[in-house]
């Protein structure tokens, strides 16, 4: 999108090499940081350093607009004695393909009484299809938004109950640091922030930009999380709630050899039936959703443990490791080895 000199830029495009072998046209991707009134420093400048590296990684322009920064009136945001020029406005920003949430200081009701624009402006963005992250108490943000109404989300723990009270339609997890609902995500904490976008630059930049990042960025701390603190939600929003309770059932038992035919039965349907209504509700077939399941645990595993990949194969509910690594190519495009190296840190001395 063109600007004339005197215009603030609405966002910047950011050349990515397309993914196509032998194809040399570029993917333009679209980065925002959305900063909320009462915005924090360091949630800022942690998604504006990652995704500028990124952008530069990709071969996209270097400088202070690599990634847009937009606040809620245009104008700079002041944090203490520091002042942050944000170059863009957050009413006329509205090509996005990923959009960084900041955390922000306060209690929650003050940021939500504060940020109504921001709110707004999500539900438009959400309903264009960028992938949309809060970092700490922006998932306040996100879920007065109506982004994450069934669906999986963390906070703070001391804010968790607070975030209970107000939004009851949300499975909240605050045991977990980073949850994916979908493309609506939420993580707390620095560390996890920096996963996180991390993530974010694998999904929208790919894989070696996002290994380039991970290696720049993570290098200097040592990721100690438990088995499960990155958690997967799928859409439960469909308001079928039989198919919500097969969603439940494949994610406390994805582990075991399940056959549809069984789990069919175990809710009163056929196979065929199942398949037909799970696909109308959610999108995608049993067996895709079953797969993404086992895809993520199987991450979580690659980066916390030195188990083989057959090890992780069978803890994750498959037989062998070619059924997880068929997975793995068909969900995210990559392989479990692929994957170990991004995330995944060389083990202290």
């Amino acid at each position: 999108m063109a600007n004339s000199d005197n215009e603030r830029p609405v966002h910047v495009d950011l050349a990515a090499p397309c993914g196509v072998p032998g194809d040399n046209r570029v993917v333009m991707i679209r980065c925002v940081i959305a900063v909320p009134r009462h915005a924090t420093l360091s949630s800022v400048a942690l998604a504006a350093d990652l995704l500028g590296v990124a952008a530069v990684t990709a071969g996209g322009p270097p400088g202070p607009h690599s990634t847009v920064i937009a606040s809620v009136d245009g104008g700079d945001v002041q944090f203490g004695t520091a002042t942050l020029r944000a170059t863009s406005v957050l009413a006329r920003t509205t090509e996005c393909d990923v959009i960084w949430v900041a955390g922000f200081w306060g209690t929650p009701a003050r940021g939500i009484d504060d940020n109504a624009e921001l709110v707004a402006w999500l539900t438009a963005r959400h309903e264009q299809g960028s992938l949309i992250a809060g970092h700490g108490p922006a998932a306040f943000l996100l879920a007065e938004a109506g982004l994450l109404d069934g669906r999986l989300a963390t906070a703070f723990i001391s804010q968790a109950a607070e975030f209970a009270r107000r939004f009851p339609a949300v499975d909240l997890q605050p045991s977990r640091l980073i949850t994916d609902a979908g493309g609506v995500f939420c993580c707390v904490g620095m560390n996890s922030a920096a996963d996180l976008l991390v993530m974010l630059i694998e999904r929208t930049f790919g894989r070696q930009v996002a290994r380039s990042v991970a290696q720049w960025a993570l290098s200097d701390s040592r990721r100690n999380y438990e088995t499960g603190m990155t958690a997967f939600g799928g859409q439960k929003y469909h308001g079928d709630s039989d198919i919500a309770k097969v969603q439940g059932y494949l994610e406390q038992h994805f582990t075991e050899p399940l056959a549809l035919r069984d789990v069919a039965r175990t809710f009163g349907m056929s196979a065929r039936t199942l398949t037909r209504r799970f696909k109308a509700a959610t999108g995608e077939r049993p067996r895709d959703y079953l797969g993404r399941l086992r895809v993520e645990a199987a991450k979580d595993l690659l980066r916390e443990t030195q188990l083989s990949i057959a090890e992780i194969s069978s803890r994750v509910g498959y037989r062998d490791a070619g059924a997880l690594y068929s997975m793995f190519a068909k969900h995210d495009g990559t392989r479990p080895s692929d994957y170990r190296p991004i995330t995944r840190l060389p083990p202290g001395p």
